[in-house]
């Protein structure tokens, strides 16, 4: 027969987790039985933290980001960037975008997006305190950082218009991946490459950096590929001074095998520039910078095994 096994304090608690985003009855279920068994070491600091946090949890009165002071702590780092206000929809972007670390600025939490259907005007949403962030002396640019959505982009234009009297800089995301910023925070990385530069930024980053990427990686592979012509050169004068081979054959044998290296050489290069482009473009040099070390390290290597082969 089927019935409770727990009391009603413990159903409560796996009703309450089986609200949470993610947690069906079964994990919630799971959950409230993994507290369960550790109730000292996990169950009672979780409910004192659970307390003290809701007994504190205020809204930021600069960018309304929750937290437990206000202004909240990142509004009162001095090491921001203060010129530049990043607008996202929801408290959950703000947080991807702080664990990716791609922004030094401030953030401004708009708390939604327009949505005439649902009742969501501009009234309901925080777009008037970003109009008064807008003008104040320190302020340079507004970032738009909302979802590639209709409703995302709706209220990104609307704000644009609200923020045409200011004389600050508006810009927006090179949208295409950067619905993925919420969506799928699964690691660093990926929120990195998800969020793509501002439209000017980027546009200078194709049409400069990217070929120029290319170049340096194909001129590498190219040194090495023309050292191991030059020796291959060299054996053909010196067999053909002997008279052990047909000067003609040679050349032609030496020529397909420089062309096939050459070949692998340029794919290699543009591959890695595939892969160091949209790491630069999210701004984790590091990791760019450990991709071109890698790949300078295979061209190099490659060459002087295929000499050697050959």
């Amino acid at each position: 027969m089927k019935g409770r096994i727990a009391g009603p304090e413990i159903e409560r608690l796996i009703q309450l987790l089986a609200r949470l985003p993610g947690l069906g009855s079964r994990s919630a279920r799971k959950a409230a039985l993994a507290l369960l068994k550790r109730r000292h070491d996990l169950l009672e600091p979780l409910a004192t933290a659970m307390q003290e946090a809701a007994r504190n949890l205020v809204a930021c009165e600069v960018c309304a980001n929750l937290d437990t002071i206000t202004p909240c702590t990142i509004c009162s780092d001095t090491r921001r960037d203060r010129s530049l206000i990043v607008v996202v929809e929801e408290i959950g972007d703000l947080w991807a975008l702080e664990r990716a670390g791609v922004v030094n600025g401030l953030y401004h939490v708009l708390g939604g997006h327009l949505s005439p259907l649902d009742g969501i005007g501009p009234d309901q949403l925080n777009i008037g305190r970003l109009v008064e962030r807008a003008v104040l002396p320190e302020t340079s640019e507004v970032l738009l950082a909302l979802n590639a959505t209709v409703e995302g982009q709706s209220t990104a234009h609307y704000v644009r218009e609200q923020l045409t009297a200011s004389e600050v800089k508006v810009s927006g995301l090179q949208h295409g991946r950067g619905h993925a910023v919420r969506r799928h925070p699964r690691t660093a990385h990926i929120v990195k490459v998800a969020v793509d530069m501002p439209n000017d930024r980027a546009a200078r980053f194709v049409t400069g950096s990217i070929p120029a990427h290319v170049l340096r990686m194909t001129a590498t592979a190219a040194v090495g590929l023309m050292a191991i012509f030059v020796g291959e050169l060299a054996n053909i004068l010196f067999l053909s001074m002997l008279g052990d081979v047909d000067i003609v054959a040679a050349v032609g044998y030496a020529s397909t095998v420089l062309f096939l290296l050459l070949s692998v050489g340029i794919g290699t290069a543009i591959a890695a520039s595939a892969l160091i482009a949209p790491a630069i473009g999210a701004g984790d040099l590091v990791y760019a910078k450990r991709l071109s070390a890698s790949t300078h390290v295979f061209a190099v290597g490659f060459a002087a095994v295929a000499g050697t082969i050959v």
